[in-house]
């Protein structure tokens, strides 16, 4: 997924850079929500779980 995007981009420039960090921040994102949810107990699911789907719902609309 990065790597067509890693050899398009011109990493000299801020432009560059930013370009590779919005998707490899959303992978960071998918990765970090999938990992608290699976730690979670029973009760702590529903407030945690809106704040992990907007944080999910954000990451999947940056990478489209």
């Amino acid at each position: 997924m990065l790597g067509p995007l890693w050899r398009q981009s011109d990493l000299t420039s801020l432009g560059g850079i930013v370009a590779i960090a919005y998707p490899f921040g959303d992978v960071v994102i998918i990765f970090l929500v999938v990992r608290v949810l699976r730690a979670m107990t029973l009760g702590d699911r529903f407030a945690l779980c809106c704040v992990l789907g907007g944080l999910l719902a954000m990451a999947l609309a940056d990478s489209t």
